[in-house]
């Protein structure tokens, strides 16, 4: 139960991804609810306040228009000018109207509403005193009447000029208070995302240096060690970790695997030096027993001076044969022991390989993790982009918008005294598109900063790719040098069971000749009459010194093979 809720390396690697792309995703939900405020700040400043402030330069100047045509119908003699003047004043009435209408539906707040309606009140008070100037205008007689209604309608003209003045700047300052919002939105903007992108970077910086201490360095040891003990040197010592994921378990492995290897390979120093020995000992024995029997074939031709003699000789063999049959059990059972320790040993390397194969599957999928996370920080990159082209477009629109104003300035210019309203106006636009403009600006300065930052993301996640692809590449030597290891592990075992059969081979060997010497020692102590029955057991004697001295010869050179096998490996 504990091992399965311990925090594997595909636990924690998946914990520090999720949460690098938690914080990118919280991130760009940031910016994109901080541009969505911003648009709403921009679309308050073009779809009420700059519409506003236009409409209310307009009734300006079409007011001061008309204010205009009743002073050159009250200046006019000519009948038929005076009646286009009029219906010029009519069309002009009848846009403002229209303006008054337009304004009343966009105000905005309640002061504003106040000042309009006074602005509209005082314009319904202007048209009765207009209505009266046209009348006294078309009758010359009534210069009295005519010079009152002119100045009745001048005071008029001049309160509406107030109310619109004042509802100017309340519309210019709602503008400046949406472009003040605006900007600390932005600026709010900029800190949230830079800290996010600081998170984003301090988390992606830990994840390399902890994949690189709890992971690539340990396995790059361990990698090194095996290969050590692939080449013979069995003095290498596995590094310790503090790992308890697979890492940790690998590295346990490898090293109580090295120990066994290390043991059993002693213990086949120390028997192969014990057969050698002992076979040096059986050989020098079965030489001495071929000897005698040759000198007992030739002491039988002198049946009765030698029979004594030969008794003697034949309990002399019967004593080195026991001796001789001792040594190879002795050989037989080290042979069995080593033999156990080579199992041991192959076990061990072919338990070490599943769990390299084990590390080697987690680590792909740590892999194919990284370049998940490698395409989610692209998809951010490729948002900024688009929203670096949405601020272009604002860019260009404010382009547009002030060279428009520009061109209002100069028709405003050519208009002369009654433009001059519209060139305030024109003025304003000017300056709320520069903003614009220097917004545009910043903003775009900030998708860059963004878009480096992504980029730096991008290059941390394909390091810590690399350092994936390394750690795979340093596993996958540590499984060749286990298989390595299993190979000479083998070779081993396979040169144990050959001494083992050989010793047994010795051993029933060992047995023919103590009968074959029961039966001539029974044969020597009976008289000289059945000497040509002693002669031809001596013979038998003999070819059974020939085999023991052969099957010692083998198992000298057996000996010297695992003697050879086991000298390549450093304790």
């Amino acid at each position: 139960m504990k091992r399965s809720m311990r925090m594997t390396v595909s636990r924690k690697l998946t914990v520090s991804f999720l949460s690098i792309l938690i914080i990118l995703l919280l991130n760009g939900l940031l910016v994109f609810s901080m541009t969505e405020n911003m648009n709403k700040q921009a679309a308050v400043i073009s779809e009420t306040w700059m519409p506003n402030i236009e409409t209310i330069h307009r009734i300006n100047y079409l007011t001061e228009h008309l204010f205009t045509l009743q002073l050159k119908a009250a200046t006019t003699e000519e009948p038929l000018k005076k009646e286009m003047l009029a219906a010029d004043g009519e069309v002009t009435i009848s846009s403002i109207d229209e303006l008054f209408k337009t304004y009343s539906a966009n105000r905005y707040k309640e002061e504003d509403m106040n000042f309009s309606q006074s602005l509209n009140n005082e314009w319904k008070s202007y048209i009765e005193i207009y209505k009266k100037v046209m009348l006294a205008a078309a009758q010359p007689s009534n210069e009295e009447i005519l010079d009152a209604a002119l100045a009745e309608s001048e005071q008029s003209f001049k309160a509406m000029q107030t109310f619109t003045d004042t509802l100017i700047r309340l519309n210019r300052e709602g503008a400046d208070r949406a472009v003040n919002v605006s900007g600390d939105i932005h600026n709010q903007n900029n800190i949230e995302i830079i800290s996010g992108l600081a998170a984003a970077t301090v988390l992606v910086g830990f994840l390399i240096w902890y994949v690189r201490r709890a992971i690539a360095i340990p396995i790059q040891k361990t990698a090194q060690v095996l290969s050590e003990v692939a080449q013979g040197n069995l003095s290498a010592i596995v590094p310790k970790v503090k790992n308890r994921d697979e890492i940790g378990d690998m590295v346990s492995a490898s090293a109580e695997m090295l120990a066994s290897l290390r043991s059993a390979i002693t213990s086949v120093q120390h028997a192969s030096m014990n057969i050698t020995a002992s076979s040096e000992e059986m050989l020098a024995i079965s030489e001495q027993n071929r000897n005698s029997a040759q000198h007992a074939m030739n002491s039988f031709r002198e049946v009765a001076a030698g029979s004594q003699e030969q008794l003697h000789s034949f309990l002399d063999i019967s004593r080195a044969s026991e001796e001789m049959a001792l040594g190879v059990q002795q050989i037989a059972a080290a042979s069995s022991y080593v033999s156990e320790l080579s199992v041991a040993a192959v076990d061990r390397s072919r338990t070490g390989g599943e769990l390299i194969e084990t590390v080697v599957n987690k680590m792909t999928l740590i892999d194919m993790a990284v370049r998940q996370s490698a395409e989610q920080v692209q998809q951010l990159a490729a948002h900024t982009r688009n929203i670096g082209a949405i601020s272009e477009l604002i860019g260009n629109i404010s382009k547009q918008t002030n060279l428009l104003a520009l061109n209002a300035a100069i028709e405003a210019a050519r208009a002369g005294e009654h433009g001059r309203g519209f060139a305030v106006v024109a003025e304003e636009v000017r300056k709320l598109s520069t903003q614009s403009a220097e917004s545009v600006v910043k903003i775009q300065d900030l998708i860059n900063e963004i878009q480096n930052d992504t980029e730096t993301a991008v290059k941390a996640m394909r390091m810590s790719e690399a350092e994936s692809i390394e750690g795979l590449a340093s596993i996958t030597d540590a499984g060749d040098a286990f298989i390595q290891i299993a190979h000479a592990s083998r070779d081993v075992l396979e040169k144990i069971q050959e001494a083992a059969t050989s010793s047994e081979q010795l051993a029933a060997s060992a047995r023919e000749v103590n009968s074959s010497i029961s039966q001539m020692t029974g044969i020597a102590s009976r008289t000289s009459a059945i000497a040509g029955e002693v002669s031809a057991s001596s013979e038998v004697q003999y070819a059974s010194a020939e085999e023991i001295s052969s099957s010692a010869n083998g198992l000298s050179v057996i000996a010297m093979e695992m003697n050879e096998v086991a000298q390549k490996f450093k304790l």
